[in-house]
């Protein structure tokens, strides 16, 4: 069987060179859909740099360290929380106005949703965002990237505040 295959020219341009390992192909009733996989062969590279991420609630803090400890680059990223939070108060409005029956409500329901869908496509938007900056900072210092540990934060966190406490 042959398929003819449609794309854009941008994605062909993107995907030369690469080679493809996979094709998948499937038939919904409607039609045939292809997915084709590719995969490129990367050269590790050595690290010269050191780059530390923190999370935090309100924003993501980049440093990239040289060998030295001299610090190369700072870098905040402010987090959509009020947009976020925003679209929660909205839902809370729809709930709080029918307190007992908002789930049998069919607009009050789809209105829940909308405004779910929003928080997860800002989230979303934001974490590739984020994610594309992160990585492009990282092949411009040729940095490995340490992330903080959070094991045990919990623990840590009530045993210090049960020394401190009379």
């Amino acid at each position: 069987m042959k398929l003819k295959l449609v794309s854009s020219r941008e994605r062909f341009e993107k995907y030369r060179g690469w080679s493809n390992y996979e094709i998948a192909v499937k038939y919904d009733g409607n039609g045939f859909w292809a997915s084709v996989y590719f995969k490129k062969a990367v050269k590790p590279v050595k690290p010269r740099t050191l780059m530390t991420i923190d999370l935090n609630l309100d924003n993501v803090t980049l440093a990239v360290f040289a060998p030295s400890g001299k610090l190369v680059r700072l870098k905040r990223f402010k987090t959509p929380l009020k947009k976020m939070l925003t679209h929660k108060i909205w839902i809370e409005r729809v709930q709080g106005r029918y307190p007992k029956s908002w789930r049998f409500i069919k607009g009050a329901r789809k209105a829940i949703e909308k405004h779910g869908e929003r928080i997860e496509d800002v989230s979303q938007d934001y974490a590739h965002r984020v994610g594309d900056l992160i990585a492009g900072l990282a092949f411009r210092y040729s940095s490995m990237i340490v992330l903080e540990d959070l094991n045990g934060l919990r623990e840590n966190g009530k045993r210090g505040f049960e020394a401190v406490s009379p």
